[in-house]
């Protein structure tokens, strides 16, 4: 999103803009320039060191184990590269597969997006696309991602790192239900 910000006021009245691709500023007077350029690559380069990257989820990285309800949900994380990171994740019930995932987030625009899409134990589609969910809140060991529509079955997961060998996923449906899910490293 670009963000447009416009002076005015300056001695001869006229407003000043400048493009930088990030932001707009309109100016006729050099010196001026030159100080909105300066600014400017001093709050991009500030903004840089705080900008949402794929490395700050390193945390997830791994596999883990835990219970649903009465089946045991599998993830296993890869390790960010690349712009991204993914998991593969198997539910089953004693001995039967009864559901496997795919997830991915990658930087984009300035943010995380997450894509899952699922599919029944013979690999039919749980649903005709993928649902994406952006991050909406990020700290130490802990991602929050949320729907930007209505339309898929989650309204917002929440990853954290709760401890060396424990993570969890707070689950929200869009019909709101809440669940958590804890894992632990297998073996």
């Amino acid at each position: 999103m670009q963000q447009v910000f416009t002076l005015q006021g300056f001695a001869n009245g006229s407003s000043y803009k400048y493009n930088t691709g990030i932001t707009t500023f309109a100016t006729e007077s050099p010196m001026l320039r030159l100080l909105l350029i300066l600014s400017l690559f001093s709050f991009t380069a500030a903004h840089a060191d705080s900008e949402v990257g794929i490395e700050s989820l390193t945390w997830m990285t791994g596999a883990w184990a835990g219970p649903l309800g009465e089946s045991v949900i599998e993830e296993v994380w890869t390790a960010p590269q690349a712009g991204s990171i993914s998991a593969a994740v198997r539910f089953f019930r004693g001995e039967k597969t009864t559901m496997f995932e795919y997830i991915t987030i990658a930087e984009e625009a300035q943010t995380l997006v997450l894509r899952l899409m699922q599919w029944g134990p013979a690999m039919k589609p749980l649903k005709e696309r993928f649902e994406e969910l952006h991050l909406v809140s990020q700290s130490e060991g802990e991602a929050t991602f949320a729907s930007p529509g209505s339309d898929g079955g989650l309204s917002r997961l929440t990853y954290r790192r709760e401890s060396e060998d424990t993570f969890s996923v707070e689950v929200t449906t869009t019909e709101g239900n809440n669940f958590k899910i804890v894992m632990r490293r297998p073996g």
